[in-house]
């Protein structure tokens, strides 16, 4: 079985915001995920507008970032098609505060779903597909990945399989939303 994984734009305990990102993060090459154009060393962001002391796990707003909690439970399950930048989040609201670890990831991506049954919108110029509905992944073309992207899908979302889907909840994740793909609603 696989499922969506996507910021939960609900758990209002945990949102904030990211003031400019940096011009020297490549945000064309993550936007088409092209991880050869994208340098691996660290890079500082500011945080604006925190609403508690808490953050999310799983940020998908302007770039798709992950805790470092949530790396260490990747890195445990030997997750190999992602791709990871260091991004230090800091809190312009209290600069003495240390800051938060945190990772740009990536995911490879997979031609998995059979469209057919499937209902989405098609940009005339990009071709990219936008999910509206609920969808099937072909698990003969997924291999052992845990965690992907759809190939030609323009989402904020990842894909993760069961055993993935398990150990985020075992771990507690915060701010994350997963949902069947079966049963998934844009």
């Amino acid at each position: 079985m696989y499922y969506v994984l996507k910021q939960d734009f609900y758990a209002f305990d945990y949102l904030f915001e990211l003031d400019s990102l940096p011009l020297t993060l490549n945000t064309t090459a993550i936007y088409k995920n092209e991880w050869q154009h994208i340098s691996d060393t660290e890079e500082i962001i500011d945080i604006v507008n925190r609403t508690s002391e808490k953050l999310t796990d799983f940020y998908y707003i302007d770039i798709p970032l992950i805790s470092h909690k949530f790396k260490i439970l990747l890195d445990d399950l030997d997750v190999k098609n992602t791709f990871y930048k260091p991004i230090f989040l800091r809190d312009m609201s209290d600069i003495s505060r240390d800051v938060f670890e945190y990772y740009l990831m990536l995911a490879g991506e997979v031609d998995c779903v059979n469209w057919d049954n499937v209902d989405y919108i098609e940009s005339p110029l990009s071709k990219l597909k936008e999910i509206k509905g609920g969808f099937e992944i072909d698990r003969s073309k997924t291999g052992d990945f845990k965690i992907f992207k759809i190939k030609g899908v323009l989402a904020r979302f990842y894909i993760i399989n069961e055993e993935l889907k398990e150990r985020i909840v075992e771990e507690g994740l915060k701010g994350i939303s997963i949902v069947e793909t079966t049963q998934y609603r844009d």
